[in-house]
């Protein structure tokens, strides 16, 4: 999958896992690296301590650009609520099977 950002193309992929402390969603993007290696490129998702449903997750809105998010828009749903930390805010959203088929599970 190709992401445009900043100016630059990137061949990314999402991944997938569950965050050590709750077992709630992960979901990041990763793109490869110039030594063919994949590499963290952004956390799509936020852990807080409430549990989420399997396919639920808090996206990480302050650490990504509009192009980020119009990657992810298409396999997203609002989740009917909001977290506040500081002055920023986390939509709980609900990931489409799509993704969550197409991201690759990372080894615990």
């Amino acid at each position: 999958m190709k992401l445009k950002y900043l100016g630059q193309e990137y061949e990314v992929r999402f991944v997938k896992g569950k965050y050590a402390k709750n077992g709630n969603l992960f979901l990041g993007i990763q793109n490869m690296g110039d030594e063919g290696v994949w590499e963290d490129f952004c956390d799509v998702t936020i852990n807080f301590p409430d549990a989420c449903a399997p396919s639920y997750g808090y996206l990480n809105l302050p650490d990504m650009n509009g192009e980020i998010y119009a990657l992810i828009r298409p396999f997203i749903t609002d989740g009917g609520k909001v977290m506040q930390s500081n002055q920023f805010s986390y939509p709980l959203v609900c990931f489409s099977k799509e993704l969550l088929d197409m991201a690759v599970a990372l080894e615990a």
